[in-house]
């Protein structure tokens, strides 16, 4: 067997990118502020932060060798617009500053934590179930410390211990673990994997463990459905939180797992809704069909058109659903985070419940069978990205302007697709897509 083939020496534009890009991360680091949600000029160099450790992310973009001198001034030029922005928000705005600082430190905090126990971007099944597992449980985290402070008391009752909290929920996790455990199958067996995917589905969602779906009364709950202690406390939780669970526990069986909804597929694996990138893949799922809506004199009836198009539209932004995907390939079970009551369903209703009658059924005959659901991702940073939005959305609908306003700023520092960047830079949206 020949020796590997030594990795190739950096171009002179990919080094001056690479160390210009250095500085870029340097300075979010000296600021506290998280990384992930830069990007750079799509149309010249695609230059976004995709993984919690930023640095080897650069690394792997340099040496991909897909950008050149003009290239890097333009993404470049980019970047350092949005780390002044940020910057000067950060600055302005005390929360803002406090929910980057704190979203930064959990980054860093996850990137050695990954780097150590060997999770990258690209590793197997198991790795990337250990990697959604440290970033959500560190993520939820987070939002769950920054969001309790400006909790208003409940009665008498006083405010929750964190240190208690964070004691409960190890204590519970240790209870489940114990319970969801079996041990490992041989390889080429997928009706063990299979089996052990249902037993820690029904360690969940079955009758002993109970958790269900039950709607967030913003006023009244505040963050509590979305906030892993709780859920596990009160075995209720919104669709995300029920699907973070069960991730979370799965990584700890060893068992993979994968949180799914629909628009962080469209982010994280555009491709697999027959779109090469993001914004492709975002118009998709607006109109809730891979077909363009038909123009004049194109023949087709106008009246079944128009029936097609709203029956997908109301398909695709019926609620916030959730699937959790439990195993992998022919060993692997899924659950409809709405309705885990339910128990395991069939690939072709985790595709329905994720995108709709109308996309899935075309999704159906474009992949040649439901198996494509088994190939669907999502990403640690995207779920970082979704959790920002949703305190946003909270804090909107409990009319706390203030609160809003700062989490605009620490959205837009994980996520690089927030609309509030298009509108910001400019550019029609065409620039920001990653």
């Amino acid at each position: 067997m020949g020796s590997p083939a030594a990795p190739r020496a950096l171009q002179p534009q990919s080094r001056l990118l690479l160390y210009h890009l250095m500085r870029v991360v340097g300075n979010y680091e000296k600021m506290g502020l998280p990384v992930l949600g830069v990007v750079g000029d799509a149309r010249r160099a695609p230059v976004a932060f995709r993984s919690f450790d930023a640095r080897s992310s650069l690394v792997g973009l340099a040496r991909g060798e897909s950008v050149t001198d003009k290239d890097g001034v333009w993404s470049l030029s980019r970047l350092f617009a949005q780390i002044r922005f940020l910057r000067d928000g950060g600055s302005k705005d005390p929360g803002a500053a406090e929910a980057m600082a704190a979203f930064g430190a959990a980054q860093r905090h996850l990137s050695v934590w990954h780097r150590r126990l060997g999770i990258t971007g690209a590793g197997g099944a198991l790795a990337q179930t250990a990697g959604l597992a440290t970033a959500l449980e560190v993520g939820m985290s987070t939002a769950s410390g920054l969001t309790g402070k400006h909790e208003p008391p409940k009665g008498d009752a006083p405010r929750p211990d964190p240190a208690d909290q964070r004691a409960g929920l190890a204590a519970r996790m240790d209870e489940l673990t114990n319970k969801a455990f079996r041990p490992p199958v041989g390889d080429g067996d997928p009706a063990g994997e299979r089996a052990r995917a249902e037993h820690l589905v029904e360690t969940l969602f079955g009758k002993d463990g109970g958790l269900r779906h039950e709607p967030n009364e913003w006023l009244y709950d505040g963050f509590a459905k979305f906030d892993l202690a709780p859920v596990l406390e009160s075995g209720k939780g919104m669709p995300f939180a029920l699907a973070a669970v069960g991730t979370c526990l799965a990584g700890r069986v060893s068992v993979p797992a994968m949180p799914l909804s629909a628009p962080l597929v469209a982010r994280c694996s555009p491709r697999a809704l027959g779109c090469p990138d993001f914004a492709s893949a975002r118009a998709v799922l607006a109109r809730g069909s891979l077909s363009a809506a038909p123009g004049p004199g194109s023949g087709a009836d106008p009246h079944l058109a128009r029936l097609q198009s709203r029956q997908g539209r109301y398909d695709a932004s019926a609620a916030d659903r959730w699937v959790l995907r439990v195993g992998e390939g022919q060993g692997s079970v899924f659950v409809d985070a709405s309705r885990p009551g339910d128990g395991a369903v069939t690939p072709e209703a985790a595709a329905v419940a994720l995108f709709g009658r109308v996309l899935a059924a075309e999704l159906r005959d474009a992949h040649g069978s439901w198996d494509f659901v088994g190939a669907l991702r999502v990403d640690g940073p995207a779920l970082w990205a979704y959790l920002a939005g949703q305190v946003v959305q909270a804090y909107q609908r409990r009319g706390m302007s203030d609160h809003v306003a700062s989490w605009i700023y620490a959205r837009m520092a994980l996520d690089p697709h927030a609309e509030e960047w298009t509108a910001l830079m400019g550019d029609g949206g065409q620039g920001l897509e990653g």
